[in-house]
């Protein structure tokens, strides 16, 4: 289900279907933890398996605040996203150049230059941005690191595909694990 939303992600319909789909995909990555340990943690093993994810969700900058921002998307109300208008750059083609522009017209969306010179325009869309999240009073700064990975020019698809590749590992080594018991 969480490829899904992922794939959403990469291509959204709008910016509501992306919140959206952000927020759901914060469920269904919890709801993998709580199957696991639904599965396993009545085993007198559990403990001991369980321990370096438990550790992980806690304090990996990425598990934790997936964690947090669906706990707070749940059951808070602050928002868990911002959404940053789109817009509009002028940029020189030649940077050791300098922009000249006669004429500047913006009508219904459409912009209009006449007598420019090293002049390109840039539209830049709408986009979603995460925030620090809040739950009962506790506070989580964005991530920056995923198991040590900076997160610096990671998207939030390619972030929500890392948790996605931490869970998938987590099913498969409980079931090597338990199946072994």
């Amino acid at each position: 289900m969480v490829d899904s939303f992922i794939q959403s992600l990469k291509a959204p319909k709008d910016i509501a279907s992306f919140k959206m789909d952000w927020e759901m995909s914060l469920v269904h990555l919890e709801r993998v933890w709580n199957r696991v340990e639904g599965a396993f943690g009545n085993s007198a093993k559990w403990g001991g398996f369980s321990g370096k994810y438990q550790r992980a969700r806690r304090e990996d900058q990425l598990l934790a605040y997936l964690r947090m921002a669906r706990d707070s998307a749940e059951h808070g109300i602050t928002e868990i996203t911002n959404t940053i208008p789109g817009g509009m750059a002028i940029n020189p083609v030649d940077k050791s150049k300098p922009v000249v522009i006669h004429s500047l017209h913006v009508s219904d969306g459409r912009v209009t230059m006449s007598g420019s010179e090293n002049a390109q325009v840039e539209i830049i869309p709408p986009h979603v941005e995460l925030v620090p999240v809040t739950n009962r009073g506790v506070v989580k700064n964005v991530p920056t690191l995923h198991m040590g990975i900076s997160l610096e020019n990671v998207t939030m698809a390619e972030a929500l595909q890392m948790a996605r590749d931490y869970y998938s590992g987590l099913i498969d080594q409980a079931a090597a694990f338990f199946e072994k018991a």
